[in-house]
């Protein structure tokens, strides 16, 4: 357990640029909030990579249909890849995977506010559906700044592992 002085002293360090490179080393406070970005970053993820594998088929020839699976793909791997490191600090990975319905959809007319809705926490985007093509390639635009945005604020992170995911 830290005390005052030894959180007041991460915090320095950290102030100073310093990097957190293991789960032992991260207070307890630093922990449930590293823990809270990953798991939104991660359920996005898993969530986009679910709403967007129906677009495959809806995708106009074959070039399109690949580019729409690589993308299917590649947002499973970015959520495996954090998974991983959330199994550093305990987290079930095969019990967190299959915690939710990651496909699962409001109604296209829901108004949903930024906020988290059920028990994932996907940000709320990743709880319309996409409806066709056009919505897919909407959305993959959307994704990609999204994704542009998140992993530079990652890439900035203090824990060390995760920045270098």
């Amino acid at each position: 357990m830290t005390n005052d002085t030894d959180t007041m002293h991460i915090a320095d360090y950290l102030a100073q640029g310093g990097k957190l490179t293991s789960p032992e080393n991260v207070p307890p406070r630093y922990r449930g909030e590293l823990l809270r970005l990953m798991s939104s970053f991660v359920d996005s993820e898993l969530a986009g990579s679910a709403g967007f594998a129906g677009a495959i088929n809806w995708a106009p020839g074959i070039k399109a249909r690949i580019a729409a699976s690589r993308i299917t793909q590649e947002k499973a791997d970015h959520a495996e890849r954090v998974l991983d490191l959330m199994e550093g600090f305990g987290t079930d990975k095969a019990l967190y995977e299959r915690a939710h319905d990651w496909a699962a959809r409001e109604s296209r007319d829901s108004t949903l506010e930024a906020k988290r809705h059920g028990g994932d926490m996907r940000l709320s985007v990743f709880h319309y559906p996409l409806t066709g093509w056009t919505d897919a390639v909407v959305m993959n635009v959307l994704m990609g700044l999204a994704t542009q945005h998140a992993v530079g604020e990652l890439a900035r992170c203090s824990y060390q592992p995760l920045a270098e995911v």
